[in-house]
């Protein structure tokens, strides 16, 4: 499990500390692999927080997180994962899925991840995909993501419009 936090740009030095042996401690105490974002791979401007990778249980996570805190003086509550987001494009006739009765697909798939489902009301011009934007951690992304993945791949309909039989 990676979990992906912030870190004050003028604070990431107490975490590297001199030749990397702070972050190399902390890893020893945490059991938690932990990697900050390199420079020359950072595309933040100055003054922004950097992003640091914590690769490990929950335990492991939160341990490198309070051990962080600890050597850099930013509140363990700071410390928190970065939100990310993920675009898929459903089919127009397939939106209902997604929504489900009264929304209740929708607010199902956000009370068990976490992640927040945004539906754009039109499809792009041109197309009759509209996108669907879920955003929130990265781990609560991917759940969301399979979620509504696994739905439309239950109801999908694959007839293309214009060859439905009438009846």
């Amino acid at each position: 499990y990676t979990y992906t936090v912030p870190m004050p740009s003028d604070k990431v030095g107490l975490v590297i500390g001199p030749k990397g042996g702070t972050v190399r401690e902390l890893e020893k105490k945490s059991f938690c692999r932990i990697q900050v974002v390199p420079d020359s791979k950072f595309l933040g401007h100055p003054g922004q927080p950097r992003p640091i990778e914590l690769t490990g249980t929950k335990t492991q996570i939160d341990a490198a997180r309070r051990l962080m805190s600890e050597a850099t003086g930013v509140p363990e509550e700071k410390l928190v994962e970065l939100s990310t987001s993920h675009v898929l494009q459903v089919p127009n006739e397939n939106v209902g899925l997604v929504i489900g009765k009264k929304g209740s697909y929708i607010q199902l798939v956000q009370q068990q991840t976490g992640a927040t489902v945004q539906i754009d009301k039109h499809c792009a011009p041109g197309s009759n995909l509209r996108p669907v934007t879920i955003i929130g951690t990265r781990h609560a992304v991917k759940k969301a993501t399979d979620l509504v993945l696994a739905k439309l791949n239950e109801g999908i309909i694959f007839d293309p419009p214009g060859d439905r039989a009438g009846g």
